[in-house]
């Protein structure tokens, strides 16, 4: 019996209809009455800065929700007519309601292949919600985790869905706690589940640990593949990103010093990722206060030019008054080598807002040739603490405006402001200002580290030598080579001498009977003549072989040789009889 279209259809919604049923359960009624407070003094009304940013970063590839309407329309709508936005939420805000339609999404059902399609189970649904109803969520939420951190209510033992906090550090948390509970005494491996802790452990993981090695990229030492998978392609030995990453989880994560032949770097010296909200989130500063546009032009009203600067000997930061035509003030520091020049110009930028605030109000612009330093002192949830502090001065200090200035391009007063930086970094006995040392060093530190580490063990090693002789220094970005270069350089490719040492050719000779070499097809063999480059000495090889790698020629020539000995592989054969 065939049914009808709309038949068909009526069935399908019914399913359609179960399955939402069972993947959305309707919620349980409830009597019980909610209590909503009425809108107090610190529900401040969203301000434009706060619905901005949230807008701006809204992605520009998500689908709309059921009215259509997508992140970019909501972003060029807010350019045009900010008011209708700010105007919704903060009428959202003081009559503490969401509205109904923003909370209707249109859900989408991916069905999981090879599941049967009228089970719930084989179904990954997404909903789509109206863009509108995520800005206000985003600007409600923030509201809210403000207040919760802001006022402790949430417990220190919460890792999941806090800013600043991760999984991971819970479970390093507990696993400190073991630790040190086991190292009190108070539990043993002698009896009881400490005993038998460690054998289920063992059996646990050790039916499951050849094939997680089998299915990694690991490559044990000796082995053939180091060359090819390490070496070209620029990826460190396992084991050493291991160390790379254990070493950089005891810095940064367990605060715990490495060996003193590794690092004397003290881990209560590395600065600490500042994070949440430095104030309300409805706090922004004003568009008038801060500039991307080269300020070098302006001449009226009080000015302060600041820089950084690093050189071999050392890091400054340094800034100078102009009042009129006359500088009128000098400020320079030095820092340590293991400072940052970023580090430098956000430090020069402090100290001339803190000078700013303490002179009379009046027109003031303080001028800046590092754009990121002035991004991050606009955000009010930058990362960084000293940023943070000048984000709350510019804030309060709202007729203080900072500028970017376009550097070495003839200024004379930030030039001034330049060689005060540079005096001070070069200049040992200047008064130093103590900073925390930023994690971007540290792992820098931890990469050379493992680079050395690497290089020695790859100058020293046994295997890859025909590899080292082209290839003498390791690095972290891959060799730019076609795979029958690679086939070429290795000799592990269509060669009679390879394949034979693997019994997968009777002879180690070709078929003009010389031994089947790469050097031999691409110098001397008489069926490979059109790719012939001239043959070197026995003593000369590993340099001929350093030049062919570093020729461009030479390498287009070796890799349509590959092509010709992997297309005529019967020709290279030696005749059996």
């Amino acid at each position: 019996m065939v049914q009808s279209k709309h038949q068909l259809m009526k069935n399908h919604l019914k399913i359609a209809q179960d399955i939402l049923e069972k993947i959305f359960p309707h919620p349980a009624n409830s009597n019980s009455s909610t209590y909503i407070s009425p809108c107090t003094a610190n529900d401040y009304p969203f301000t434009k800065g706060e619905v901005a940013t949230v807008i701006h970063h809204l992605s520009k590839g998500k689908a709309p929700g059921p009215d259509g309407i997508d992140n970019i329309i909501i972003q060029q709508n807010f350019k045009k007519f900010p008011f209708l936005l700010m105007e919704l939420f903060n009428t959202c805000l003081k009559l503490a309601k969401f509205p109904d339609p923003l909370k209707v999404g249109n859900i989408i059902l991916f069905h999981k292949h090879g599941k049967s399609k009228t089970d719930a189970s084989s179904y990954r649904p997404i909903s789509l919600l109206p863009t509108i109803g995520k800005v206000l969520e985003k600007l409600l939420t923030q509201r809210l985790n403000f207040h919760l951190e802001k006022n402790n209510r949430l417990s220190n033992l919460q890792y999941g869905f806090r800013e600043g906090r991760s999984t991971e550090m819970a479970i390093t948390k507990l696993l400190d706690t073991i630790h040190k509970v086991k190292a009190s005494g108070v539990i043993t491996n002698r009896t009881g589940a400490g005993a038998w802790g460690s054998r289920l452990v063992s059996r646990t993981y050790s039916p499951n640990r050849q094939k997680t090695l089998n299915n990694s990229t690991s490559v044990p030492p000796g082995d053939l593949r180091c060359a090819l998978q390490v070496i070209i392609l620029g990826i460190p030995p396992l084991h050493l990103q291991l160390q790379r990453e254990a070493r950089g989880t005891a810095l940064f994560r367990l605060r715990l010093p490495l060996s003193t032949n590794v690092s004397d770097i003290d881990p209560s010296e590395i600065e600490e990722k500042a994070t949440g909200w430095s104030t309300h989130p409805s706090e922004h500063l004003s568009p008038t206060q801060i500039s991307l546009d080269d300020g070098g032009n302006i001449n009226t009203g009080l000015r302060i030019y600041t820089d950084g600067s690093k050189t071999e000997r050392g890091v400054g930061a340094a800034f100078c008054v102009l009042t009129d035509v006359n500088i009128t003030r000098r400020w320079s520091t030095r820092l340590s080598l293991r400072n940052t020049v970023f580090q430098a110009e956000i430090l020069a930028l402090l100290k001339a807002v803190e000078h700013a605030v303490s002179l009379p109000t009046q027109q003031l612009t303080i001028l800046v040739d590092n754009q990121a330093s002035i991004n991050s002192a606009a955000n009010p949830k930058s990362h960084n603490s000293i940023a943070r502090k000048i984000f709350k001065l510019l804030h309060s200090h709202p007729h203080i405006r900072v500028s970017w200035i376009k550097a070495h391009a003839g200024y004379i007063r930030n030039e001034e402001a330049d060689r005060l930086a540079k005096e001070a970094a070069e200049t040992e006995n200047f008064p130093e200002t103590p900073l925390e040392l930023p994690k971007s060093l540290i792992k820098t530190f931890l990469r050379q580290k493992m680079l050395a580490t690497w290089r020695m063990a790859w100058d020293d090693g046994d295997t890859g030598r025909l590899i080292h002789n082209i290839i003498p220094k390791v690095s972290l970005h891959p060799i730019n080579s076609t795979r029958n270069e690679v086939l070429f350089f290795t000799g592990h490719g269509p060669f009679p001498s390879f394949l034979h040492r693997f019994n997968l050719a009777e002879t180690s000779f070709c078929s003009c009977g010389g031994i089947g070499t790469p050097i031999h097809y691409a110098t001397v063999c008489l069926l490979t003549t059109s790719y012939h480059m001239a043959p070197p000495s026995q003593q000369h090889q590993p340099i001929w072989f350093r030049r062919v790698a570093n020729n461009s020629t030479s390498r287009r020539k070796i890799h349509n040789l590959l092509h010709f000995l992997q297309r005529e592989t019967s020709l290279f054969r030696p005749d059996p009889n």
